[in-house]
């Protein structure tokens, strides 16, 4: 037997026993059916109602569903849903279940929830209860982990789940979620074909099984802190456009970095005099943006401009820096979503900044960077992309090896770069942050870039990219 499938075998006796003949009696036809899984739980589908709530129908006996309020207590759930008798959550860590009940919670059991938890509910009595509740209050972003993990859904009614999943990449494994009125599980699998994949829209308070071979964040709330100010002038589809863009983009440094976007709008002027801009709490877009290919590569620097205010307040930091981690932000996401690799990217931004003669340090002032192709954008890209790669290797000089063919793929960066405007705030100087974060003074950096960058410019030029 297959060492994972005997462990999934052992957790559903495990429960089985736990749960006694009540779990038995209502369910033993899906455990015979569903071998891996745990016993089903008979919840109906949410329905919304028109001030915002929504309602799911509990069954007596086992649940399956998602806590969607704040984090706390175990009480809490208790307290919104009288008739529960006992409650149960998946500790995906240890692989065993965790349990409470109304007035005592066993040793190892379950004593505090959060937002986006799925939960196992034991209703009692003979009647369905009706569960209202509300959307979470603010951003869902739900941390995964190897293996298998019981979570819910609190983003919006009908999301297709092939969509979330495909983020997912190639660490999700299955996913599954219990229909009461079939009293059989709805499933996905990436590999299978489209017609035997029967979990195809999600919906607020759902919970599901994810099992991933390795960690990932969940992001669910979409563009829940951003508005548009679009106009009248763009048609319906370049609405729609811009809003998955910038949709993606959020998604993406949440995803990637853990990051729940702050509060921001964006704003289309067309006689914007600039491509495009960043003032705090909004990105501002030039006609010039709309039908350009690589747009949201130019959402992606603009919104890490947006974050760059909301970690560091009015903190000052060199132009080179500002621009620089923006460019590269901009890039990490480019490496994600298009077809490049971070060595064509470097060979770009090498042969866009050749004709630079200031040094580094000399490029404090904002308005440098701005002009005609502003190379200078690619050359505080470059310096990022080496504070990034020698933070990676924590300075061993045999893997730090930024000169090398390919060294740009060789490392993962460590989001020092968002670090340092998080310790900016609170650093009496911005030199204090940088050293602190990135391990190297300010002016060691500043000497060890040039020779960089002179034994990387004195290289022939490389061609493509």
């Amino acid at each position: 037997m297959h060492p994972g499938r005997s462990r999934r075998l052992f957790a559903v006796l495990v429960l089985t026993l736990v749960l006694g003949g009540g779990l038995a009696s209502t369910s033993s036809a899906a455990l015979a059916r569903e071998q891996d899984r745990v016993a089903p739980g008979p919840a109906s589908p949410a329905t919304e109602a028109n001030d915002g709530t929504f309602t799911t129908l509990l069954q007596p006996g086992w649940n399956m569903a998602a806590w969607l309020g704040p984090d706390g207590p175990v009480s809490q759930v208790f307290d919104a849903i009288p008739e529960l008798e006992r409650v149960y959550a998946w500790d995906n860590e240890h692989e065993r279940y965790q349990r409470a009940y109304p007035n005592s919670t066993p040793l190892y059991g379950l004593t505090r929830i959060s937002t986006g938890m799925g939960l196992w509910l034991r209703i009692g009595g003979d009647s369905p209860v009706e569960w209202t509740r509300t959307p979470p209050d603010g951003n869902v972003l739900l941390s995964l982990s190897a293996g298998r993990n019981l979570v819910g859904w609190g983003g919006p009614d009908g999301e297709a789940f092939a969509e979330s999943a495909a983020r997912f990449g190639d660490a999700l494994i299955a996913a599954d979620r219990w229909n009461a009125a079939t009293q059989r599980y709805e499933r996905y699998r990436p590999d299978a074909e489209d017609s035997a994949n029967t979990l195809r829209e999600l919906r607020p308070g759902d919970a599901l099984w994810v099992e991933l071979t390795g960690d990932r964040r969940w992001w669910q709330s979409g563009l829940a802190a951003t508005t548009f100010e679009l106009g009248d002038e763009l048609t319906e589809q370049q609405h729609v456009s811009l809003r998955e863009d910038v949709t993606a983009v959020v998604t993406f440094f949440a995803e990637w970095y853990g990051i729940k976007p702050p509060p921001f709008t964006v704003e289309y002027h067309p006689d914007l005099e600039i491509f495009a801009g960043a003032l705090p709490g909004r990105i501002l877009l030039s006609s010039s943006v709309i039908d350009y290919a690589l747009r949201d590569v130019v959402l992606a620097h603009e919104y890490f401009h947006i974050l760059q205010r909301h970690f560091a307040g009015r903190t000052r930091s060199p132009a080179w820096m500002t621009e620089g981690t923006a460019t590269y932000a901009g890039g990490v996401y480019r490496l994600a979503a298009w077809n490049i690799t971070g060595e064509q990217l470097r060979n770009a931004r090498w042969r866009h900044s050749r004709h630079i003669t200031e040094p580094l340090r000399d490029l404090v002032l904002i308005r440098v960077f701005y002009g005609v192709e502003a190379p200078a954008y690619s050359l505080g890209a470059i310096a990022v992309e080496w504070l990034e790669g020698r933070l990676a290797t924590e300075g061993d000089e045999a893997e730090f090896a930024p000169l090398d063919v390919g060294w740009p793929d060789s490392f993962t960066d460590t989001a020092a770069y968002i670090e340092y405007y998080r310790r900016l705030a609170a650093a009496q100087e911005w030199e204090d942050a940088f050293e602190k974060v990135f391990g190297i003074s300010a002016d060691d950096f500043y000497d060890a870039f040039e020779e960089y960058r002179d034994a990387l410019y004195t290289a022939p030029v490389p061609s493509g990219g």
